[in-house]
């Protein structure tokens, strides 16, 4: 891996937005190619190099936006990041109503509903509820319209 010691948005005070999953990222990016926007997107699990980038971006006190899956993995790297940098790490697109917006078909298996028994959070207890109650997963590909809609809006010209 390359040494970096600073890392910080194309535009001073922008946010840099954090995606989960690469379809989005790629979705998000062809939207907005005309935009100046900050986006990473982490491939899933945390990678070394996104750990890093983020340590880096939380450095230079930058507003970081993060957003994944409605599955219980989803959620703990989201609220992993959260309890890490709570000051910088703000959670992005996980409303109930997003949540509710975005199902699929797919079951939560009772194991991997357990897992969000490790989230003590009072942002995420709502959607974590209804997660428990419906039991189903819920695909941040399903909100790209909305996220691109956030980014377009939040960055400045």
């Amino acid at each position: 891996m390359v040494k970096l010691d600073r890392v910080y948005p194309i535009q001073k005070d922008n946010p840099v937005f954090i995606v989960e999953n690469s379809g989005v990222f790629s979705s998000i990016v062809d939207e907005l190619e005309d935009y100046s926007i900050s986006i990473i997107c982490t491939h899933g699990q945390f990678k070394l190099a996104a750990v890093q980038i983020i340590k880096l971006l939380v450095k230079e006190n930058c507003t970081v936006y993060y957003s994944g899956d409605f599955d219980p993995e989803g959620l703990l790297m989201a609220y992993s990041l959260k309890q890490r940098y709570p000051n910088n790490i703000h959670y992005w697109r996980y409303s109930v109503e997003d949540y509710i917006k975005t199902l699929s078909n797919i079951e939560l298996s009772p194991d991997r509903l357990r897992k969000l028994d490790n989230i003590k959070d009072v942002e995420l207890e709502a959607t974590i509820q209804q997660i428990r109650e419906i039991k189903k997963v819920a695909y941040q590909e399903r909100q790209i319209i909305e996220l691109v809609k956030d980014v377009a809006n939040v960055r400045k010209a």
